[in-house]
């Protein structure tokens, strides 16, 4: 899968025993479980989520009518259902087969790259949280750089507790970049002013399907802050999702390249 972790980075699509397994999992009826809300550890969600939002995640079957929200920077907002349900919608319209057996899926770590090496592979001053709530550790930082599917440079940095993981997403557009298309469904979405700058608020914004370890099948939500600044566009999304109260100082307190 591809690096860019929270919200556009797995953009490959899963395998075909993986989705045949989800498929199985949606239709099929499952005997009835007490709710457990559960927490995965980092490397256990980042090996078995099935797909995060990723702009160009995977071919469409069909083309969804859609209104343009919001444009910030190169991000368009739509409210076309999220990739994450058209995929499921995709799976559900498939014919139904047995559930294969379960194969052992390989988790490599992702680099936790010094604020220096961070720099000198982006090419560019790299930005800082330094307002984090409390028990947070950092775990992930990387450099995506552009390729055929985002045409940006990326310094994503993830923070994790054992209820929380935190991600910032520092861009930088290729010059002549096109502007891509994020469908958010039926998330609310409200403008908000974050220092100088216009940003975006999107709540409860549906991510991803994963299976936990008992096999159940779950789905992810984010909060999630958009912005441009200073020649950046900046992400900061939370899952599960902090309130706009909690996230738009920690935006704020962001110490700029």
């Amino acid at each position: 899968m591809s690096d860019d972790q929270f919200l556009y980075g797995f953009q490959q699509q899963p395998s075909p025993a993986f989705s045949k397994a989800l498929l199985h999992r949606l239709t099929e009826p499952q005997p009835a479980r007490p709710v457990v809300w559960r927490r995965l550890a980092w490397g256990f969600l980042a090996a078995v989520l099935l797909f995060s939002i990723s702009l160009l995640a995977f071919p469409t079957v069909r083309t969804y009518a859609q209104t343009i929200l919001y444009q910030i920077g190169h991000l368009i907002l739509s409210d076309a259902p999220t990739h994450a349900e058209q995929f499921e919608e995709s799976l559900q319209a498939a014919a139904p087969s047995p559930a294969p057996s379960q194969q052992a899926v390989e988790w490599q770590a992702n680099p936790l790259l010094s604020l220096d090496e961070a720099q000198a592979q982006a090419g560019f001053p790299a930005a800082e949280l330094t307002n984090l709530p409390p028990g947070l550790t950092l775990m992930v930082r990387r450099v995506n750089l552009p390729d055929d599917q985002n045409p940006y440079t990326a310094v994503i940095t993830v923070y994790q507790s054992a209820d929380q993981t935190l991600t910032l997403r520092q861009l930088m557009y290729a010059p002549g970049a096109e502007t891509q298309t994020l469908p958010v469904g039926s998330a609310p979405v409200q403008e908000v002013q974050l220092r100088s700058s216009q940003g975006l608020w999107i709540e409860n914004l549906r991510l991803s399907t994963y299976v936990e370890p008992d096999h159940q099948v779950a789905l992810q939500y984010a909060n999630l802050l958009r912005w441009s600044e200073g020649g950046f566009e900046f992400e900061l999304s939370t899952n599960p999702g902090l309130p706009l109260e909690t996230m738009l100082p920690m935006a704020e307190a962001i110490q700029r390249p």
